[in-house]
């Protein structure tokens, strides 16, 4: 069982109708979740439950959003999840995948109803003594009474933080590490997202990718370390890589 929670401020820009608003996120959060194996399988039932009192508030753009919007979310969650990697931290075979729903209700502390249901998949295959070409895809979709920065939105290196986003987001990514020199790998990958929703305006695709270096820290747990520089449609960015890129 795993579980947390903090509060914070954060400013960030969302993009109705491809045009930037401006806001300030404030708020806090609890989130506790556990997972139940079944018998001697990688086959993994659970549940989770998340509470968060968020206030939005516009600081500039133009009033394609409410000025400020307050919300309490209360959400119970249920998901199914195989995991047959060979490590939790840098994994090079394997497959991951997961199946989620959550449930927002007014009577698990929400204000407003609404549901989402998503997936993710990471698999992980190496290919002659030196390659591993890993592939992830995911995909969100929500429903009803959702607050706009609640929904789900396009998540790939080189793309901000809810930069496409809609009523349903997906990407499909893969990635490809050679081992050149003792504990050193450097890495490639390139990606593919989409965003859907009446107030996304363009649903063609989102197209990133880059490259990036890879240092064995650990090499019993099998844990990398790293950088990696990836380009969007828009920006080029730098990331600091611990474990997985993927989570």
């Amino acid at each position: 069982m795993t579980g947390g929670g903090g509060g914070g401020s954060v400013n960030i820009a969302f993009y109705p109708n491809d045009q930037a608003v401006d806001f300030n996120l404030e708020g806090g959060l609890f989130y506790v979740r556990g997972e139940a194996r079944i018998k001697q399988t990688n086959l993994f039932l659970g549940a989770s439950y998340r509470y968060s009192r968020i206030t939005a508030t516009r600081q500039g753009g133009p009033a394609l959003l409410p000025d400020e919007k307050k919300s309490d979310i209360g959400g119970l969650g249920i998901s199914a999840h195989w995991d047959g990697r060979d490590s939790i931290f840098s994994p090079t075979s394997g497959q991951d995948f997961t199946v989620a729903a959550m449930f927002h209700e007014p009577w698990l502390g929400g204000d407003t109803s609404w549901q989402q249901l998503g997936y993710k998949l990471r698999s992980y295959h190496p290919m002659f003594d030196r390659l591993v070409v890993g592939v992830r895809m995911d995909g969100k979709a929500v429903w009803n009474d959702v607050p706009f920065y609640n929904k789900p939105y396009v998540e790939l290196r080189g793309v901000p933080a809810m930069r496409y986003q809609g009523d349903a987001a997906g990407e499909g990514e893969i990635e490809v590490l050679v081992r050149t020199w003792k504990r050193i790998s450097v890495v490639g990958f390139f990606g593919l997202g989409w965003a859907a929703g009446d107030d996304v305006a363009d649903n063609g695709p989102i197209v990133a990718g880059g490259g990036g270096i890879r240092y064995l820290l650990a090499r019993q747990l099998g844990l990398q370390t790293g950088i990696d520089v990836a380009r969007g449609p828009e920006e080029t960015a730098f990331y600091i890589i611990v474990g997985a890129a993927w989570l």
